[in-house]
């Protein structure tokens, strides 16, 4: 990864690992932005997947989308 690079890992949902089901539950899902040079910090609990798309429109410097927060610096 360069500088400017961002490898972002998350998943499109969260699982119950008690639930005895193949449907996906409500739980969170994962979300770790890795960029080189910044250090790691939680995001806490975040309101809804769309902070992942502001967070990668902020990164490529396109137009805030109508909804979400980014998590960026």
């Amino acid at each position: 990864m360069g500088p400017d690079d961002l490898l972002l890992l998350t998943a499109d949902h969260g699982n119950d690992p008690t639930f005895r089901g193949t449907d996906h539950t409500a739980n969170s899902c994962p979300c770790w932005p890795i960029a080189p040079g910044r250090p790691g910090r939680s995001l806490g609990i975040r309101q809804g997947f769309y902070d992942v798309a502001q967070s990668l429109a902020a990164f490529f410097h396109l137009p805030p989308l109508p909804r979400g927060l980014s998590f960026l610096p």
